[in-house]
């Protein structure tokens, strides 16, 4: 009687939030290279032989062969504008999810009079699902590149306490935790680069998807980030202490 008590406890919480922000998209003009009213845009391929200079396109019309297939491909996962105008065309309110687990137990037994062990276990998940990407790294992504943001816990502390005599105690602790988890890509695992022959870029699974795009001012940047941020962390403890009292009390 009144040797054993453990206890468990889980809780959990789902939360989900809209967002709006608004991003500047290449029209459908543009992406099949109409200029129009940009300014003259030169043919790199063509030179005038009198002046020597680059030749203009007519009309500010890139021709369609000329646009690489593979840009052609990625402006398939760029979202079109939701409205008229080159700046601020795109508006977008996304749904962010912050999902959060956590579990505990612990059990207590005393063997005798003289021995007590304890263990106890801890779990914790933490995941958040960021649209706009990281504010923490100044991350501004165009929905459809989000990331999540997700930590890992598992930590367990085992502990034995002796008693040889009221003025001798021996305790015994151990503990481990392991922390992972980091950035993980909405496209994660998309194999944009080896479905449309894109060369010099990460093969590393954990970092497919799509290239990060920058269209020099222009328009808002798009894409997947380029840095990928993740971690996995083990540590053990193990403490023997051993308490003797000495003298009259």
């Amino acid at each position: 009687k009144d040797k054993t008590f453990f206890f468990v406890s889980t809780e959990a919480l789902r939360e989900r939030r809209s967002l709006t922000s608004t991003f500047s998209m290449p029209p459908a003009a543009v992406r099949g290279g109409n200029f129009a009213g940009f300014g003259a845009i030169y043919d790199p391929l063509s030179t005038d032989p009198v002046t020597g200079r680059r030749q203009v396109f007519a009309g500010g019309q890139v021709p369609v062969t000329r646009i690489d297939p593979i840009a052609t491909a990625f402006l398939k996962k760029v979202p079109l504008p939701t409205s008229i105008g080159n700046v601020q065309n795109f508006s977008a309110t996304p749904v962010s999810s912050n999902n959060n687990r956590q579990f505990n137990g612990r059990f207590d037994h005393h063997v005798g009079s003289n021995d007590t062990f304890m263990a106890r276990y801890i779990q914790s998940d933490a995941e958040s699902f960021r649209p706009f990407g990281s504010s923490d790294l100044n991350e501004t992504l165009v929905p459809g590149f989000g990331t999540t943001i997700a930590t890992y816990t598992r930590n367990l502390a085992l502990s034995h306490t002796h008693i040889f005599s009221p003025t001798l105690i021996h305790d015994l602790r151990f503990g481990v935790l392991r922390v992972s988890g980091g950035q993980n890509l909405e496209n994660q695992g998309v194999n944009f680069a080896g479905a449309n022959g894109l060369q010099g870029v990460s093969t590393d699974p954990l970092r497919t998807g799509y290239p990060a795009v920058n269209f020099s001012g222009a328009y808002s940047s798009v894409g997947d980030p380029a840095r990928v941020v993740s971690r996995q962390n083990t540590s053990f403890d193990l403490f023997s202490t051993t308490t003797m009292v000495r003298g009259p009390h």
